[in-house]
């Protein structure tokens, strides 16, 4: 298989400038035969852009040897290893035609290279040493990001923070390991009685240090991935005049007939930052409610409750719409069965506008009788009490308690990898205390070190690698 790979590294489609991107051992025979001459002056003057002329070499005209123009272009040449990859790269920006980025990888794989892979710039960089594991998979967050916490969470991940992080973890248990491990290989030199208790209390340091950065991962993984809010209660709630408001337009029908709304309906949002996935789900009706003429179902209807039901329960929070002109009681009684499915509910009555405030301090006193946090209150008509309710939700969603400087565990590989760690410091622990022999305590602490190194790649499988780059775009 070629060494020198080649691929389009800016967007699809028709734009003003398109750019291929070659990276290998090639590189430079490769740009010798399809640049011009002033082209050219780019591989002796590493990273300055120098304009000139691609030729196309399969097109040559049948009364002379010089190949066509393809066009005009600017050229950028990278030596290694001083380049993303650590290898010989080049950037050629051409005009963006879809066209003209076909042919030009045509010539380019007729030289000798082929189409990279998804992710294989990357990989290159990673296995170059040129980015940790980390750093590579937050070059393809960044790309993917659609918010500001997003981007902020991969470039934090990007500068080497969780790195830093991981290595830190690391220090203390390899001091460990390497103390352990004396008492096995020297144990005629008289170093010292086994200190278990001491060995106790540096793993279990190590330990509660780990648990505190994995408890990080609920609110990193929502930041990375986006949360999935649903927004539910009986019958002409006013949940699609809520969804409405907060996205600012017309998205869901609103009619004062309950049950207009009978399927579930999505959009996305940018909570501060925080993309969420909000869901207008079809009126939850219990039997009490079912028999009442004002909210008799049918067939259809019914289908599109049982989907609010599926939304609830994959959902990383409910905002339960009460309806406070209606029976708070059986409301709430829906509200119960609502939490054993999904306990993160956050509990909002709507209409505030309408009712009076004895009513309110009604519901207040029912709402805690049955211990549970306090209502909000807001008018979905007049966006009345809107933006608090909101800074609940995301506090709800993320907890108020994460600070800007916090370095947060965003991918399930990292949280795996984190909980194993701290699963085989609990067997170290365990050795311990049953006073078994040091080998059993170096091998927890040595397995669990494996878990913190394959985060940052230090003991990455060709499995791990593959699935982690297959996952990023062609170009990167």
């Amino acid at each position: 298989m070629a060494n020198t790979i080649a691929a389009t590294i800016s967007a699809q489609g028709q734009a003003a400038i398109a750019t291929v991107r070659i990276s290998g051992e090639d590189c430079c025979s490769i740009l010798e035969s399809i640049l011009s001459p002033s082209a050219k002056r780019s591989l002796h003057n590493p990273r300055l852009a120098c304009y000139g002329h691609i030729y196309d070499l399969l097109n040559t005209s049948e009364n002379t040897t010089k190949p066509s123009i393809l066009d005009t272009a600017v050229v950028t040449f990278f030596p290694g290893p001083g380049s993303f990859t650590g290898e010989d790269v080049a950037e050629i920006s051409i005009h963006g035609s879809a066209f003209l980025t076909s042919v030009l990888l045509d010539n380019v794989t007729a030289l000798g290279a082929r189409i990279a892979k998804p992710g294989e710039f990357s990989e290159r960089a990673f296995l170059n040493g040129k980015l940790d594991l980390t750093q590579a998979e937050a070059i393809a967050d960044l790309i993917k990001a659609e918010t500001r916490s997003q981007a902020q969470a991969a470039q934090s991940q990007l500068q080497g923070r969780l790195s830093k992080l991981i290595i830190d973890l690391g220090e203390p248990l390899r001091d460990l390991l390497a103390e352990v491990e004396a008492q096995i290989d020297f144990p005629e030199e008289e170093i010292g009685r086994l200190d278990y208790t001491n060995w106790m209390e540096a793993i279990n340091k190590s330990r509660e240090a780990t648990l505190s950065h994995l408890a990080t991962f609920s609110s990193g993984r929502l930041i990375r991935e986006g949360a999935q809010v649903v927004i539910a209660g009986i019958p002409n709630a006013g949940k699609s005049s809520l969804l409405n408001k907060i996205l600012g337009q017309e998205r869901a029908i609103v009619s004062s007939l309950a049950g207009t709304t009978r399927d579930s309906i999505e959009a996305h949002i940018s909570l501060d930052g925080l993309m969420v996935n909000i869901w207008d789900t079809a009126g939850l009706v219990n039997d009490e409610l079912e028999a009442s003429p004002d909210y008799r179902t049918d067939a259809i209807e019914r289908m599109g409750i049982a989907h609010s039901w599926n939304h609830i329960a994959d959902a990383d929070c409910i905002v339960f719409l009460l309806d406070p002109l209606s029976d708070v009681e059986v409301q709430l009684q829906i509200l119960s069965a609502v939490q054993e499915k999904n306990a993160e509910t956050l509990l909002v009555v709507n209409k505030c506008d309408l009712v009076s405030e004895d009513l309110k301090a009604s519901i207040v006193r029912q709402v805690s009788a049955l211990d549970l946090e306090a209502p909000l209150f807001l008018s979905a008509e007049n966006a009345q009490g809107l933006s608090n309710a909101l800074v609940c939700l995301k506090n709800k969603l993320l907890g108020n308690a994460i600070k800007p400087e916090t370095v947060m565990i965003t991918t399930a590989r990292h949280a795996q990898a984190l909980s194993l760690a701290c699963d085989l410091l609990s067997e170290a622990l365990g050795a311990c205390s049953q006073g078994l022999a040091p080998e059993f305590v170096a091998f927890h602490i040595r397995e669990s070190l494996s878990c913190l190194d394959e985060i940052i790649g230090y003991t990455a499988t060709e499995d791990i690698l593959g699935r982690i780059f297959s996952k990023f775009c062609i170009g990167k």
